[in-house]
């Protein structure tokens, strides 16, 4: 698997390589193909309400953003079929996080940086995976599906098991 991370802010320190480790770890336990790809830039909120405005209409910054590259229906933990572990890469897409943002939300949520960092990378991951919230029903899958990875994190940035998602 191949996690490509761009980090063009300067607002925050992020442990870029134990980053790419959970994203790692969280396209396994997702039963994503070995042959996935996935970006990610960590960026401040000017270029988050930048994108915001451009690619989504609303002239606002947000904690985060997610552009899949495929059209997927999030009906299930493993929303992915791929033939086989080989072939072209399966390109999900990209996942834009905005750390300042991520700094307020962890202080108004009482937990750490690195612990909302984690909590929006998953739910821009399952974005990408196609879960979206239009419904309640969907936004309770979601949520239950998003909550239960981000029990599974051990420490910041750290996956408890290799296990996967059933």
């Amino acid at each position: 698997m191949e996690v490509l991370i761009d980090d063009s802010q300067e607002s925050a320190h992020v442990d870029l390589p134990r980053l790419h480790q959970l994203a790692q770890a969280l396209l396994l336990a997702l039963k994503c193909p070995q042959h996935t790809e996935l970006s990610i830039a960590l960026v401040d909120d000017h270029e988050i309400r930048r994108l915001n405005r451009e690619y989504r209409g609303k002239d606002a910054s947000t904690d985060v953003l997610a552009f899949a590259l495929q059209e997927v229906d999030g009906s299930s933990p493993r929303p992915l079929q791929a033939e086989g572990e080989t072939g072209p890469p399966l390109l999900l897409g990209d996942i834009i996080l905005s750390t300042e943002t991520a700094q307020r939300q962890a202080a108004a949520l009482e937990h750490t940086f690195e612990q909302e960092l984690s909590r929006l990378f998953i739910h821009g991951l399952l974005h990408l995976l196609g879960y979206d919230h239009h419904t309640d029903e969907d936004a309770q899958r979601m949520d239950e599906l998003q909550h239960t990875l981000f029990m599974q994190i051990d420490s910041p940035f750290g996956f408890t098991s290799a296990s996967g998602v059933a």
